[in-house]
């Protein structure tokens, strides 16, 4: 059997990786448990305030809410956006270990990188939809489906652009990294990269995902933070740190096992995704608002934070304070609220720009400005922004 051969150093570095992460219980899903026996702690915050897809401070009802109902937005966002994550790992499954079984020997060292990796990604999912339940049930919502669209299936923030790739680049790129790597013989998935292919696409979602997760819980001196939402983040972000650099580094290990025209056709690949992404990332919330509105394209930040108020309005706390979030939205719109980036922000941009130039780098690829528009200049202008 023909199999790709990883540098040993590699696989050597990842599962004694694995093995000092998992020497001690370090699942996320007891924490998920304490947490849905614990329910919403009124008097704490679940995401940094700036974290929350909602303009608080500039919306006169918002601004008017007390501390209780934040507490529930809080836990509301953060549930909602790992929701989002959750769907985001079901590719991560299928997708790893069909790379898995084509690419190396089954069992093998390399194969057990992404083999173990796969057994995380599914603790994650219960755990995420544990937390998700509980902040349903609590807001007497105990039916709220779970599924959601996530980062693979081309909703990276939703802007117009993108919108109507769905049909075109996102639906090919599934086939590449699902049925084609499924199906496929093992030689040709091999020969054509695709396991390089899975693995650097799947670096664009880890970026996503950290310069989002990282800074849910920013400055914890100022703000009084659930222990275990905290707790269960950093388990999270610990976990997702190692498949990181599996992304990146086996991914272009396998890039260069290809064959030399595959090389040119995963690069063509992944510029596409790279210059999807930066149109749909750099968008200020105030830009969200106007898609909203004026377009009806609902970027993944702005439509997280709308269900999680959409979800709050049923909880008992708000029972006094209803609203229609259309009259919000509206109001948004018209004041041209969040135009501006916050400091949390910035921080968040100029992270993803740093990491998409790791990217850029490794595989020498080229960009096309005038194609991406006016957010390859914000990409470029978040590289200077100040840490």
């Amino acid at each position: 059997m023909s199999v790709v051969k990883m540098d040993p150093k590699f696989t050597k570095v990842q599962n004694a990786f694995f093995e000092r992460a998992h020497s001690q219980p370090c699942e996320l899903k007891f924490v998920a448990i304490g947490l849905s026996k614990q329910g919403i702690q009124t008097g704490k915050l679940y995401s940094h305030p700036e974290m929350i897809p909602l303009p608080i401070m500039m919306c006169d009802y918002l601004s008017k809410l007390g501390p209780e109902h934040r507490s529930i937005l809080s836990a509301l966002t953060w549930t909602h956006a790992y929701k989002y994550i959750a769907r985001s790992e079901m590719q991560t499954i299928a997708s790893n270990m069909y790379v898995a079984e084509r690419v190396f020997d089954q069992y093998s060292d390399d194969y057990m990188v992404l083999q173990q990796e796969t057994n995380e990604e599914y603790d994650h999912i219960w755990s995420f939809r544990t937390i998700h339940k509980m902040v349903c049930r609590e807001a007497q919502l105990p039916n709220e489906k779970f599924d959601e669209i996530g980062f693979f299936d081309g909703e990276v923030g939703a802007a117009p652009e993108t919108k109507d790739l769905l049909g075109s680049e996102y639906k090919f790129m599934h086939y590449m990294v699902g049925s084609a790597v499924q199906n496929m013989p093992n030689e040709v998935v091999q020969g054509a990269g695709l396991g390089a292919l899975w693995l650097l696409y799947r670096y664009i979602a880890n970026v996503q995902l950290k310069q989002t997760e990282a800074f849910f819980f920013e400055s914890p001196e100022k703000f009084n933070y659930d222990p275990l939402a905290v707790e269960l983040t950093n388990a999270h972000l610990t976990d997702e740190a190692r498949h990181y650099t599996t992304s990146l580094d086996m991914g272009m290990e396998l890039f260069r096992a290809a064959d030399p025209w595959a090389k040119k056709f995963i690069r063509l690949m992944i510029t596409e995704m790279l210059q999807n992404y930066i149109r749909a990332y750099y968008v200020t919330y105030g830009e969200m608002i106007h898609l909203g509105e004026t377009q009806g394209v609902y970027c993944t930040p702005y439509k997280i934070g709308l269900n999680a108020l959409r979800v709050a309005l049923n909880h008992p706390a708000f029972k006094d304070h209803p609203v229609e979030i259309s009259t919000l939205t509206r109001a948004w719109h018209e004041k041209q609220v969040g135009m501006e980036l916050g400091p949390i922000n910035k921080k968040r941009w100029r992270y993803a720009a740093q990491q998409i130039e790791r990217l850029i780098d490794a595989l020498g690829l080229k960009l096309d400005a005038d194609e991406i528009g006016v957010n390859y200049e914000r990409h470029q202008k978040a590289l200077t922004f100040a840490s």
